[in-house]
């Protein structure tokens, strides 16, 4: 027993001397990084960290990031502070390994914007930093103001999307986040997936018929439609190959609004009407059809699902 007291004591004792010999290097490893991030700093970037605290905040964040990574995880934590200044501490000081992990995995053209997104809304940026990592940087970086927001309400799958998304569309989008949150969770992965694919498809129609993700036959109809019924038309094609910007063959959604309000504004093409009438019948027959189709679909795919 005696022998066996002397051997944990000993133990205990190699633990505490490498523990301290670790936090010796560690300090050292601190100071020299407060040392070249003064050193380094411009005038404005000196006088900004002076009034944020001086060497005591730059020395609390990096002796933060000792805690969670050790020497290197310091050293990383140096040196985005010199090159991004200020901002970069501040972000870093919440979740050191997290934040430092992100930025590494960030394109390098995208960390100033990552970092004023995390200046602008510490705490909501941070937050899905630390369950996403470089992804909600670069969603943030990418869409200001509403690549958070796209995060919070639909998750990794919100922030994959933002990244493929103008800000324009990346607002449409965020303005229908709660409707597209609440739908089952097949019709949420689909929709998803068409943002990816046909992004100025999806949100044009949302765009003109704002309602769709209210009911689930609009669900449907939108999960359903194909890109040439949902897009712009068919794009031409210059002789270098590439697209011109100008469509060739409007989608049918646009060519029958287009048709409707052509009959509408001119009542000397009253006989046109037959064909608006004919057009709109056929288009209402093959909306009605693909929201058939869509339901079927949702059926058989909760029936497997409650089989499983």
């Amino acid at each position: 027993m005696r022998h066996l007291t002397i051997g944990v004591m000993l133990v205990a004792l190699a633990a505490t001397t490498a523990n301290a010999q670790v936090a010796t290097v560690a300090r050292g490893v601190v100071e020299e990084g407060v040392e070249l991030i003064f050193k380094r700093a411009g005038t404005e970037a000196a006088e900004e960290l002076t009034k944020t605290g001086g060497r005591v905040a730059v020395r609390a964040t990096l002796e933060k990031a000792a805690r969670e990574g050790g020497e290197g995880l310091v050293k990383r934590a140096t040196a985005y502070g010199i090159e991004q200044g200020p901002i970069a501490l501040r972000a870093i000081g919440r979740s050191p390994a997290k934040m430092v992990g992100a930025l590494d995995n960030l394109a390098a053209e995208l960390r100033p914007a990552a970092l004023r997104a995390v200046e602008r809304d510490p705490q909501a940026v941070a937050g899905l930093v630390e369950r996403y990592g470089a992804d909600a940087l670069e969603a943030a970086a990418r869409q200001p103001g509403v690549g958070p927001v796209l995060g919070e309400k639909l998750g990794q799958e919100g922030l994959s999307v933002a990244k493929s998304l103008t800000n324009d569309q990346a607002i449409v989008v965020a303005r229908h986040a709660d409707e597209i949150a609440k739908l089952p969770a097949a019709e949420q992965a689909g929709l998803m997936a068409k943002l990816k694919t046909n992004a100025a498809g999806v949100v044009g129609f949302l765009e003109r018929h704002p309602k769709t993700l209210l009911t689930a036959g609009g669900v449907a109809v939108l999960l359903g439609a194909k890109d040439q019924i949902l897009g712009p038309g068919e794009a031409e094609i210059g002789p270098d190959g590439k697209p011109t910007g100008r469509f060739v063959r409007e989608g049918l959604v646009m060519r029958v609004w287009h048709d409707v309000l052509a009959f509408l504004a001119t009542p000397l093409r009253a006989l046109a009407g037959l064909g608006v009438v004919v057009a709109a019948m056929w288009a209402s027959l093959k909306v009605w059809a693909m929201w058939r189709k869509r339901r079927i679909e949702v059926a058989v795919a909760t029936a497997r699902a409650r089989a499983a």
